[in-house]
């Protein structure tokens, strides 16, 4: 006798991480001997910002919609601070990186983030013009809600992805494989990899943590001859890592 059950969906479907890309080498475009902090970064406009500038003269039809900032950097004595309303994060970097929303890649696993913005060592070792020491941060807006019960399902698509990084990257070796983790509070899944990139080996530790219908991709990367003297730096972003209401 036949059922009329329907069957679960797919678990993509239930999750929604098609949009996943893994990032290997993290550089930035910056001209050799540039270590000035870099300005403020440029607010990203979203729909339900615009407000109307407040009428000076009664009567006044001159008035321009402005748009309110979602991003603001703010700076103490050894750090500074980036916050985004717009993806609901924040983090800490030092008072010394350069900050940029130009951040290319050396290997990837999926599609498009819907940002990335990285920090970086401007005395830190290079590869011609670039930068490799730092930390990069990528969202992706989930069309789903992940909550504690997707986490496995969230876990599966991470496993099956990863290898279509690895197979990009030369000399590749598995410093840790993917398992729990949690920044802060916000939970999720990170993995460790060496691999070459030119004449030099790079360790890049990879987070994907998750809060509601965003996921945050943070790798922190050094040349690998160097991960114990940047840590105490890399783990200042790292650390201070956390979502916003």
């Amino acid at each position: 006798m036949g059922s009329d059950r329907t069957s679960p969906p797919p678990l993509m479907t239930i999750v929604a991480i098609a949009t996943i890309a893994i990032f290997a080498l993290l550089v930035t475009g910056c001209s050799s001997g540039d270590s000035s902090p870099t300005t403020a970064p440029r607010p990203v406009p979203t729909a339900g910002t615009a407000t109307s500038a407040p009428d000076s003269t009664p009567g006044d039809t001159n008035s321009t919609a402005v748009t309110a900032p979602t991003t603001k950097t703010t700076v103490s004595d050894t750090t500074k601070t980036y916050e985004d309303a717009t993806y609901k994060y924040a983090f800490e970097y030092p008072k010394d990186w350069q900050f940029t929303e130009d951040v290319s890649v050396e290997g990837s696993a999926g599609g498009s983030s819907a940002k990335t913005v990285g920090v970086f060592d401007p005395q830190g070792d290079r590869k011609g013009d670039t930068l490799q020491n730092g930390v990069a941060i990528s969202i992706y807006q989930l069309t789903t809600t992940v909550d504690e019960s997707l986490m496995p399902a969230f876990k599966d698509e991470l496993t099956s992805a990863l290898p279509g990084l690895e197979a990009q990257l030369a000399d590749l070796v598995t410093v840790e494989p993917l398992r729990d983790t949690s920044i802060n509070g916000v939970p999720g899944f990170e993995t460790t990899y060496t691999f070459t990139s030119g004449d030099k080996s790079l360790r890049s530790r990879m987070l994907f943590l998750v809060n509601g219908d965003f996921e945050y991709q943070i790798t922190v990367q050094s040349v690998d001859g160097s991960w114990q003297k940047e840590l105490p730096k890399l783990n200042v972003v790292l650390n201070s890592f956390r979502t916003l209401p």
